[in-house]
């Protein structure tokens, strides 16, 4: 009795209950293969294999399904937790692993994809409660929790695909809560540098940190110093092989950010994306704001990086854990948001991949996955191209308005 009081009495567990309802219903009938190739290669580090990138190198027979294209700490991590996972899924689930990305006719499919999904379940469920402990007033907890857990992006991202992108926005949302919330910047700096070993891109946040915390250009340097610190540590040993410099650390994935430019001629090219993002840097620094200004610079970073760029369905994750304080906190942003969920949604569901549309349910039906892709279907009524172009172009002009109302704004002050 004492459990279902509490349940009425908070509701800000009642969405976490739901939340996880949600999950538990949705996880086990969907599936991408992303999720199951990091499965796959983690499963190497339980064997005594450290240097992954090498290893795949040498042994190309092992890469059925692609290389491992992300930092090292994410190979450690996904690999610590594999026998778990392994130990729950029961002896045939090496087998699968192996299989292709189409084995999907097979005993205990929906066990399979409900175990690889529990730890981006968990990290979900760790940002909602970091969230709980930013935002202070009880109504802005609940709009965010709502938002963040119940949005089209999570959902279709995390549920269905199960991408574990959510891993790295919590550390970038716990540095957030560090550097502001517990003012312990140098806490904040490592979370980012721990997010940016498993997935680079919270190392773009630093600068911002960095610059908004720190006190003078000592402290500044130090911030930054320590942030990028984690990085090396778990990359320097890897620096010198070639495959982990192609696969990982200059890959045409990691460079497709700040591939939109404008050119100027005899060769040079002005990259609009590293434009944006010097600009915005050198706003931070000239305000020279309180640490409250962090959060408007968090989400605009990865709103700025997705505007500009080819992305793909998850990495608008990155901005999501921000994008619910601010819509919990401003009236105004819920038509840009909406628009941008759209653009978003129709931009990755015109996408040449059978996986992200049809092809989730294929678990359900596994001849769906001889069906042609929906880009290619709806190509017999019009041009799917400008169709896609026309939704990223809303997406990118939606993203750009909210950078400009939360830099611009006073929403923040109270963070």
């Amino acid at each position: 009795m004492s459990i279902i009081k509490k349940i009425v009495v908070f509701p800000c567990l009642q969405i976490f209950l739901a939340a996880a309802l949600l999950r538990i219903i949705l996880a086990p009938f969907f599936f991408h293969p992303d999720i199951k190739t990091i499965f796959y290669i983690s499963q190497f580090f339980a064997n005594g294999v450290i240097n992954i990138y090498e290893y795949l190198a040498q042994n190309p027979e092992k890469l059925i399904l692609g290389p491992f294209v992300y930092p090292p700490l994410a190979y450690f991590f996904f690999g610590s937790i594999f026998p778990l996972i392994r130990a729950l899924a029961g002896p045939a689930f090496g087998q699968w692993l192996a299989m292709g990305n189409e084995a999907v006719a097979v005993p205990h499919i929906f066990r399979y994809l409900f175990l690889i999904k529990l730890l981006p379940f968990a990290f979900e469920f760790l940002v909602g409660g970091l969230l709980v402990k930013i935002l202070k007033n009880s109504r802005e907890r609940q709009l965010a929790l709502l938002f963040w857990f119940f949005n089209p992006v999570n959902i279709y991202a995390v549920i269905l695909m199960g991408q574990f992108d959510v891993v790295p926005a919590f550390f970038t949302l716990l540095a957030l809560y560090w550097a502001v919330g517990q003012k312990k910047p140098l806490w904040g700096a490592v979370a980012l540098g721990i997010g940016g070993a498993m997935k680079s891109y919270p190392l773009l946040f630093l600068p911002f940190l960095a610059i908004v915390c720190g006190r003078d250009w000592r402290q500044q340097i130090k911030l930054f110093i320590l942030g990028v610190a984690p990085y090396v540590i778990f990359t320097l040993p890897f620096v010198t092989s070639p495959s982990f410099r192609a696969d990982t650390l200059i890959s045409g994935l990691s460079q497709r950010m700040f591939l939109l430019g404008l050119d100027i001629g005899f060769g040079e090219r002005i990259l609009v994306v590293l434009l944006a993002l010097v600009i915005l840097f050198l706003l931070a620094a000239w305000r020279s704001g309180s640490k409250q200004d962090l959060a408007a610079y968090f989400l605009a970073v990865p709103l700025f990086l997705l505007a500009g760029s080819h992305f793909h369905p998850q990495w608008l994750i990155w901005a999501m854990p921000f994008l619910a304080i601010f819509i919990a906190k401003e009236n105004k942003l819920f038509l840009p948001v909406v628009i941008l969920l759209m653009g978003w949604l129709g931009t990755i569901l015109l996408f040449d991949d059978k996986f992200l549309a049809l092809g989730l349910l294929s678990p359900l039906d596994p001849g769906i996955l001889f069906l042609p892709p929906l880009r290619e279907l709806l190509s017999k009524i019009f041009q799917p191209s400008l169709l896609q172009s026309i939704f990223h172009t809303l997406f990118s002009a939606s993203a750009i308005w909210i950078v400009c109302l939360v830099v611009a704004g006073k929403q923040h002050e109270r963070i």
